[in-house]
């Protein structure tokens, strides 16, 4: 339901707000570094809603934290200059379509001043036993409406959300997830250098990756499967498998819907989403591939320069039914593709900053399976316990 009418200044009981900074302190997410599954749920909510500014903020005792913004305005304020802080003390969104019009607002700085916020949408987020920490919210510097269906699309990000905060939760305490492993070896395809690296780790999450060599393609898989419970690997393999069987039909159009149907019922019943990329290489260098929420695609160019494939549709169990579309790339002789899980940008901050520098590492190995050794010793030194899984392919250079 959207909700624009006025309420009450954001209030609390005493006793109640100490429960709500104690689930709080304990997602440690303030002032961390930028952690890359929340800034992919940024980026998508700024471009699925056209927004210049998305944000995921948390509220403590007198101040709010963007731990996750796009957009240039520092949306780092005080809890009475917050528009999140109104948001969580209600249960569904709150929307204000003109900020100068409203007189919770009106003379809010962020409305006067830089960045001038003229419209508001987002939506609370709740934690452990019903604490509610912020919000997930879109941002605009002029009026704008805002339907009822895109209320119900910014619940259900608010939701992706609140799965990512309650696995950083849970993390500390699983000792024990079977997840799935890739391949020792990766398939041969003629004119490339092919190569996968899967270190895997104790925790709540499930990579998975497939790789089926066939004429003239090489056909790969990558995903990432988040859930609340022990059963991350279990479903990691589901997806992988399902994507690996529905994949023979040779029909990409079709291949993120069919497996949502598959598995979105199994993703519901345990609290779970995965991102999955999909491609298809040919000897001449052409892919075509879908991606359902992964958005770690890189083609490092040998002539120097990245070319990164984000995505804008959203990951298997967001939303009931989704598809992807399908893209092209093209890879040139010394050009390699890289597919990789977030846990390779934690080999530095955790963000999409540092594209250039992972680029530059695989454009100065001879070979993959070097570059993949790299990351490896990387990731024991950088990011020990970590799981890291790159699938990287490399068009051969014309002998």
């Amino acid at each position: 339901m959207v909700n624009a009418s006025p309420t009450s200044a954001p209030g609390t009981d005493a006793e109640a707000e100490i429960v709500r900074l104690q689930a709080l302190r304990e997602l440690r997410l303030i002032d961390a570094a930028p952690q890359e599954r929340l800034e992919r749920i940024t980026r998508m909510a700024s471009t699925v809603f056209g927004m210049p500014m998305a944000a995921v903020s948390l509220v403590g005792a007198d101040r709010q934290f963007a731990v996750s913004q796009r957009g240039p305005a520092d949306l780092n304020v005080t809890r009475e200059e917050s528009f999140c802080a109104h948001t969580m003390q209600q249960e569904d969104a709150m929307v204000i379509e003109d900020a100068l019009a409203d007189t919770r607002f009106e003379h809010n700085s962020l409305v006067t001043g830089d960045p001038h916020l003229r419209f508001y949408a987002g939506y609370p987020l709740t934690v452990g036993t019903g604490q509610r920490v912020g919000a997930l919210c879109v941002l605009d510097t002029t009026p704008r409406t805002f339907s009822p269906q895109q209320a119900a699309l910014l619940q259900e990000m608010a939701h992706w959300v609140e799965r990512e905060l309650a696995a950083v939760e849970d993390h500390d305490l699983a000792t024990a997830t079977q997840r799935a492993a890739g391949p020792a070896e990766a398939p041969w395809l003629p004119g490339y250098d092919n190569g996968v690296l899967s270190v895997p780790s104790v925790g709540l999450r499930g990579d998975f990756v497939h790789w089926r060599s066939l004429p003239g393609t090489l056909e790969i898989t990558l995903g990432d499967l988040m859930a609340t419970g022990s059963a991350a690997g279990l479903n990691a393999a589901m997806i992988g498998a399902t994507v690996a069987a529905l994949s023979l039909r040779g029909e990409l159009a079709d291949l993120v819907g069919d497996t949502t149907v598959l598995v979105e019922d199994q993703l519901e019943r345990t609290g779970s989403y995965a991102t999955v990329f999909h491609g298809r290489i040919h000897r001449d260098g052409q892919i075509s591939f879908v991606d359902a929420g992964l958005g770690t695609a890189l083609i490092v160019r040998a002539a120097g320069g990245h070319e990164h494939l984000g995505t804008p549709d959203l990951p298997l169990g967001v939303l009931p039914g989704s598809t992807a579309r399908i893209r092209t790339a093209h890879l040139d002789p010394g050009d390699t593709l890289l597919v990789f899980t977030d846990g390779v940008l934690q080999l530095w901050d955790g963000s999409m900053g540092h594209l250039a520098e992972l680029a530059d590492l695989f454009r100065g190995s001879d070979t993959i399976a070097g570059a993949l050794a790299e990351v490896e010793l990387m990731g024991r030194d950088r990011a020990p316990g970590k799981a890291l899984t790159v699938l990287a392919t490399r068009r051969l250079p014309a002998a």
